[in-house]
């Protein structure tokens, strides 16, 4: 899979070094937007992806295509979940749902790679059901007492 723009932000960032609270003070924007630009939760604005190329040191327009790209990806993300929710039989909370269990099974699970901790030798993508995520989560003690319905 394509590095996302957040991925290649952080690699060049480490690669200089420089923390995130110094990309941030040279770019005037707060730290916290660092860490959601470098996670894939922000995609920014073409002026902070063209002060990020300067600080950086990089090709501002490769850093202005790249932002467009991830910004064009999140927007059909959105378009298709829009289109589930409109034409599926679950619920609007049952969505909600889903979709809150896929996120936290992500952050906690796959970005630590904590499926070795319960003995689930996992290479290459997986695609698990939604119970079996669940069922992971609760062996992890992630859930903190969250009740699903699934």
């Amino acid at each position: 899979m394509a590095e996302t723009f957040g991925e290649k932000i952080r690699k060049l960032r480490e690669s200089l070094p420089l923390t995130r609270q110094e990309l941030s003070s040279q770019i005037h924007i707060d730290v916290s937007w660092i860490s959601r630009i470098e996670s894939n939760l922000a995609v920014p604005s073409i002026t902070i992806a063209t002060r990020l190329a300067q600080a950086l040191g990089a090709n501002e327009e490769e850093f202005k295509k790249w932002a467009l790209e991830d910004k064009l990806k999140k927007e059909k993300e959105t378009q298709r979940k829009r289109d589930l929710i409109y034409h599926s039989p679950l619920s609007a909370d049952d969505i909600e749902e889903i979709t809150e269990i896929n996120k936290i099974f992500e952050e906690e699970v796959l970005k630590k790679r904590r499926l070795e901790e319960i003995g689930f030798a996992a290479f290459g993508p997986i695609k698990l059901d939604i119970k079996t995520k669940i069922d992971i989560l609760k062996q992890l003690k992630i859930l903190k007492g969250k009740k699903f319905k699934k």
